[in-house]
């Protein structure tokens, strides 16, 4: 059963609402330098174990992240990196 006061469906994703998950706050405030961070970097310093959902749920909140294929590591796992974009529209940034 789905709470609603904590999540919501955007599109065909079941994405948890950013103004109630400590999680997906710790991440967007891991990158909100804007530089590139991998999986292992936010997993790491947020104890997430499953960032590239966390990072689509942030999507789903209207967040925009760039993903870029970093490197492929010597056992053949691929590294992803993200980074946070300032809102479209901001032409501050």
């Amino acid at each position: 059963m789905t709470n609603s006061t904590t999540s919501h469906t955007i599109g065909k994703i079941h994405a948890a609402d950013i103004n109630k998950s400590v999680m997906l706050r710790r991440i967007l405030e891991g990158m909100a330098d804007g530089l590139f961070h991998s999986t292992r970097e936010i997993a790491n310093a947020t104890g997430c174990c499953c960032v590239s959902s966390r990072i689509q749920e942030l999507k789903a909140n209207g967040y925009n992240v760039e993903c870029a294929y970093s490197h492929t590591t010597e056992d053949r796992n691929r590294v992803y990196k993200y980074r946070l974009l300032p809102p479209t529209g901001d032409y501050n940034a």
